[in-house]
């Protein structure tokens, strides 16, 4: 997560997203097609590749497309809380 988070913060555009424990767990409940594996202690795998990473990336752009924001707030919006509470994805699978 942390080499996610340079992208993020240093690109210019800002369609790099931070891919961490707490996005991942997200995707991984929004979408039964989610390639982003986890490990037992549920952090996204050191084996998630490069089209991994641009699959999430995509998926977050899909998210805020699909709720009229920006990628940016819909990445905010799939951070999970910790101790296992999925409200924000919760709510999103709502919609």
């Amino acid at each position: 997560s942390f080499h996610t988070k340079l992208l993020f913060f240093l690109r210019s555009s800002h369609d790099a997203y931070i891919l961490d424990q707490w996005t991942a767990k997200s995707v991984n409940v929004l979408f039964e097609d989610c390639p982003i594996r986890l490990t037992s202690q549920g952090m996204p795998r050191p084996d998630t590749t490069g089209r991994d990473y641009a699959w999430f990336c995509e998926a977050v752009e899909v998210l805020g497309n699909t709720l009229q924001i920006s990628g940016e707030k819909a990445e905010q919006a799939i951070f999970d809380r910790p101790k296992g509470s999925l409200v924000g994805c919760q709510r999103l699978r709502q919609i």
